[in-house]
């Protein structure tokens, strides 16, 4: 303590601070948490730093070491590099072309013929796929199934969400996620789950630091606000963008490229943390009410993008995975949150280049086969055709709450241009 005019005032410990602000926002009932509860059918939300910390988490809880762990070859590489960092094994299974997931037959297989410990199922671009069977299967054979939702939050109520199916549910609240606080994650589990006790308890153990690594990421996202800004990004970012691309500059191309470089990170316990003081505050801030009013605008969205190609898609010329040519757009909208909007095109240069030259900001899909990586080949136990042919062909068409209505006009209208040139 210490006196000023005769006034004696506490000293300021800012960590001591930091915990109390911590603890205050642990007894906030986030809505976010109670809607998460709702469509996974889990009764327990875990709050961490990342959702790959989250699933390392996990991994390290509810598997032995050496475990063989199969998931997507179709995914971003450092999920690959948390089965490794939790001592275990990752094969790759093939994708199916209906919704860019993992082979659900191909993942049967492995888990009725005891080649596989644990499954992670990951939904891709929104899609929700019933994986009932593969639930069941993986069930009656003890093998963890644990769902990864992170491009799949279904902003209203169904009989059976992503995240419903299995044993662990995975949600990222990254920057460009539904759910946004600069890096983060959520896993939801059934408190009578047996793997919950351990997890839980551990999972109250660990620090909630605010990192390096975290004040990088909100440089970074600072940074990218800025240069994708109404007022920076059409006079400076895309015409160097744009620029780059016409004229095949790698190294401005490979700044537009999430996945450029794939690589082995190194993890251990000190990487396990929960979500920061900023972070949980940014959480609070999500509303039920805000999650469904942005899937309602991707849905309105969606909408326009398949009636305005609706000729392309039933001729065959586009392909939508899950789409059914002749089929109204409410169909697709059932079994996709719209996330994005996937299509496929043997043309996907030409068509990219087209659309550049028309000032659209569109780029390739950045996840790779992993199967056909360097450093990640061993992993494969089967072939990965389709994996091989959707990433060269996919294209992602913007469908984000904020995109402007305009926008998706424009675009439609310049794909069915190119479409009528060739």
């Amino acid at each position: 303590m210490f006196s000023f005019k005769n006034k004696v005032f506490p000293r300021f410990r800012s960590r001591e601070l930091i915990n109390k602000l911590n603890f205050s926002l642990e007894l906030i009932n986030s809505e976010v948490f109670e809607f998460l509860k709702l469509i996974t059918k889990k009764d327990k939300v875990l709050d961490y730093s990342q959702l790959r910390i989250g699933l390392l988490h996990s991994l390290n809880e509810v598997l032995p070491p050496n475990s063989i762990v199969a998931t997507t070859s179709y995914t971003i590489y450092d999920m690959i590099n948390i089965i490794i960092n939790s001592g275990n094994k990752p094969v790759f299974v093939d994708i199916d072309k209906n919704n860019l997931g993992p082979d659900i037959s191909q993942l049967i297989d492995l888990v009725i013929t005891k080649k596989v410990d644990c499954v992670i199922y990951t939904y891709l671009h929104g899609y929700n796929c019933d994986i009932s069977k593969l639930a069941e299967i993986c069930k009656l054979h003890n093998c963890i199934l644990i769902e990864d939702c992170a491009q799949s939050l279904w902003g209203v109520k169904s009989d059976n969400c992503p995240g419903s199916y299995g044993d662990i549910a995975l949600f990222s609240t990254g920057l460009f996620k539904n759910i946004n606080t600069i890096s983060g994650g959520l896993l939801c589990i059934d408190s009578k789950n047996k793997f919950a006790k351990d997890l839980i308890i551990s999972h109250k153990l660990l620090k909630s630091n605010l990192t390096k690594e975290f004040f990088k990421r909100s440089l970074y996202a600072l940074f990218f606000k800025f240069i994708t800004s109404k007022i920076i990004f059409p006079f400076l970012t895309f015409p160097i963008l744009k620029f780059g691309y016409l004229n095949n500059l790698e190294f401005i191309n490979k700044r537009a490229r999430e996945e450029n470089n794939p690589k082995y990170i190194y993890r251990d316990l000190n990487s396990l943390l929960r979500m920061n003081i900023i972070q949980k505050a940014l959480l609070m801030m999500k509303t039920k009410n805000s999650i469904k009013k942005d899937f309602l605008k991707k849905s309105v969205i969606a909408e326009i993008y398949l009636i305005n190609l609706k000729s392309l898609l039933d001729i065959g010329i586009l392909e939508i995975p899950g789409y059914k040519p002749f089929s109204s757009p409410s169909r697709y909208l059932k079994i996709s949150s719209c996330n994005q909007i996937p299509i496929l095109t043997n043309n996907r240069q030409k068509l990219l280049k087209f659309l550049m030259k028309y000032d659209v900001d569109i780029a390739a899909q950045h996840i790779r086969n992993l199967s056909n990586t360097k450093i990640y080949k061993k992993f494969a136990i089967m072939p990965s055709k389709k994996t091989e042919e959707i990433s060269k062909e996919i294209i992602l068409l913007p469908c984000y709450p904020g995109y402007p209505i305009n926008k998706v006009k424009k675009l439609t209208k310049l794909i069915n241009i190119f479409y009528k040139k060739i």
